[in-house]
């Protein structure tokens, strides 16, 4: 089982990257055979268009999983413990809500619909509400898991309240804010100094 985990989830890290580079590579040859050698890519597009699909879904299924999502981290780190706890079952079961929601009403759809193909690279777009349906699903299994982990921390007293705010210390804000006044200062003084 820790193996099918450890395959699982080092597919789920290293597909999003391919796919960003298949992106970029995928533009840089349309671009360049575009206006370089008059030749673009047919479908280079849709396929980036499918990358870009894929690269968010999947990459929502890490971000899920490492407890990454936007969050405001002010209450959360300042109430105890148990009240974090407690905070982070609510939040994860708001999440597993939605996220059901949107499975139950995502299923009929991928059974019944008939779905047509991109006019250039023939895939189905039911491709692409399958991988909708399959990150929706690994989402709502690791908000349980996390759910999970919050109650028995709520229970015990023994909870690590994880900051989401990604690096944002209010330090950081305060020196990012300087900087962009700084920035806005200096570009102020050089339009005055523009000739009129």
């Amino acid at each position: 089982m820790k193996r099918i985990s450890r395959v699982l989830n080092a597919a789920a890290d290293s597909i999003p990257s391919a796919l960003m580079g298949a992106i970029v590579l995928i533009i840089l040859a349309d671009v360049t055979g575009r206006y370089l050698f008059h030749s673009p890519i047919r479908g280079a597009a849709e396929i980036a268009t499918m990358s870009l699909i894929g690269l968010v879904y999947i990459g929502a299924i890490t971000v899920m999983r490492d407890g990454q999502h936007i969050a405001v981290d002010v209450l959360r780190v300042n109430v105890p413990t148990r009240v974090a706890a407690v905070l982070d079952i609510a939040v994860n079961v708001i999440i597993i809500a939605t996220l059901v929601t949107t499975l139950v009403a995502a299923w009929p759809y991928f059974m019944n619909t008939k779905f047509t193909n991109f006019s250039l690279t023939g895939v189905s777009r039911q491709v692409f509400v399958g991988v909708l349906i399959l990150s929706l699903t690994l989402m709502a299994i690791y908000a349980l898991i996390a759910a999970v982990r919050a109650a028995k921390g709520a229970r015990s007293g023994e909870y690590t309240v994880a900051e989401h705010t990604i690096g944002m210390s209010e330090d950081h804000l305060a020196s990012l804010w300087r900087s962009l006044c700084c920035r806005q200062l200096w570009l102020t003084s050089l339009s005055s100094r523009a000739p009129n």
